[in-house]
């Protein structure tokens, strides 16, 4: 039977030493990324209270939540880990996979995912026997960081959406939000080491099915050889954006893509270790999986219909920042105002003016999504308050975000050739 309470026990040991334990490098290495996540937020917060003049996802709160999740998430998947036995022995040169993520990012940001880097290793690996790497617990690890990601993205993944008016591939400025979500992740990974009889001798006994993938003989014969569980501190990230659905749609549709294509890879990992043909499989499907769950989520959310647009009536909610008057109100993305304190309004400019001639209280006729008509009375408690309405881009409005940008290597071919093709 498989010794779940004392690898739960082993694992939660580490979290302590990562989190409170200065002496440990893994401390700084963990408090160093939590550091860098709470920047990202500030970055996100800053970016809305440019535009809004209100945030609208404090970083703090960000950041909180996210350590939470992270340590929850890596808890859980380095239990998958064990449990599944995904080891690297000393010889896997890791560090060609971190180099190949930073290059593939030049080209463009998706591709710092390891699905790419991971696969390409695997592929150079199993076609070349260059660099060493053990391609089934590779392509494993991979799957369970995506899982994790999944239930990351559907736990929170809406929760920090930002209202935005996107440059579509059209060209044209709608009404989106963007998602953005870090987490600071501690992981335990299994690596082959050699230890003293003394220390071998305390190990935690497995059954004789363990581990799923498995681990070259020669290894394992020689002396004082031992699983044993090392902690590492990673960072995921989620970056998206909801055009043609909402932010709740557009996360729960993706984190069930992407918990698929997880569940899919991991098969053929543990596949691959007992047929090696699948190995082949896992590598490819590693990279293009991974691609084609993007493109034809990203084609169903770029070629819908925008969500919120402005039209020929009123005008359109984007958002309601949270906490607002606006808010308390009730009042919803897809929202039409047709009228304020009895003044029609087809513009922003309408709108700014007849709540400055309203400066505490106004009365909003609204025209809900599902077509009910309705009156809402929005009372400011302080007048230099905002009212918190967020309106969909007009004609003319310039784009916080657009659509497609390359990389940065690309960015730069694409100026050279610029400026040297006149």
């Amino acid at each position: 039977m498989f010794p779940f309470m004392e690898i739960a026990r082993a694992i939660a040991t580490f979290l302590p030493d990562m989190l409170f334990n200065p002496v440990s490098p893994r401390f700084f290495l963990f408090w160093l990324f939590a550091l860098v996540v709470s920047f990202q937020y500030a970055r996100i917060a800053e970016n809305e209270r440019r535009v809004y003049g209100q945030v609208r996802n404090p970083a703090f709160t960000q950041t909180v939540h996210a350590l939470i999740q992270g340590i929850l998430a890596g808890t859980v998947g380095s239990f998958l880990l064990v449990f599944i036995g995904v080891t690297f022995t000393p010889e896997a040169n890791l560090g060609y996979l971190i180099l190949l993520a930073v290059l593939l990012m030049l080209v463009s940001p998706r591709f710092v995912c390891l699905a790419y880097a991971g696969g390409l290793v695997s592929l150079s690996h199993l076609a070349f026997g260059f660099p060493t790497v053990n391609v089934a617990a590779l392509m494993a690890l991979v799957a369970i960081l995506h899982l994790m990601e999944s239930g990351l993205i559907r736990l929170s993944g809406a929760r920090s959406a930002t209202p935005l008016f996107i440059r579509n591939r059209n060209r044209q400025v709608v009404g989106g939000f963007s998602l953005q979500k870090f987490w600071p992740v501690p992981l335990v990974v299994l690596f082959l080491l050699s230890v003293p009889r003394e220390i071998l001798e305390q190990g935690i006994q497995m059954p004789d099915w363990w581990p799923l993938i498995p681990v070259a003989a020669s290894y394992l014969e020689e002396p004082n050889v031992i699983f044993q569980m090392l902690p590492v501190v990673a960072i995921m990230g989620y970056g998206d954006v909801a055009i043609s659905s909402s932010p709740r749609t557009r996360t729960r549709r993706t984190a069930g893509h992407l918990c698929l294509y997880s569940l899919g890879l991991l098969a053929l990992a543990l596949l691959g270790g007992r047929v090696p043909a699948f190995l082949w499989a896992a590598a490819l499907f590693s990279p293009l999986g991974h691609e084609l769950v993007i493109q034809r989520s990203g084609k169903r959310e770029l070629s819908g219909l925008p969500l919120v647009s402005a039209g020929d009536r009123g005008v359109t909610i984007l958002d309601v920042l949270p906490d607002s008057p606006a808010g308390r109100a009730g009042l919803a993305t897809g929202d039409l105002v047709l009228a304020i304190s009895g003044l029609p309004v087809h513009s922003r400019r309408e709108v700014r003016a007849a709540m400055e001639a309203h400066p505490h209280n106004i009365e909003l006729l609204i025209e809900r999504v599902g077509g009910q008509t309705m009156v809402l009375a929005l009372a400011r408690p302080q007048e230099h308050l905002p009212f918190g309405i967020i309106l969909a881009p007009e004609p003319g409005d310039p784009a916080h975000v657009e659509i497609g940008q390359a990389g940065m290597l690309l960015s730069i071919i694409r100026k050279l050739r610029h400026r040297f093709g006149r």
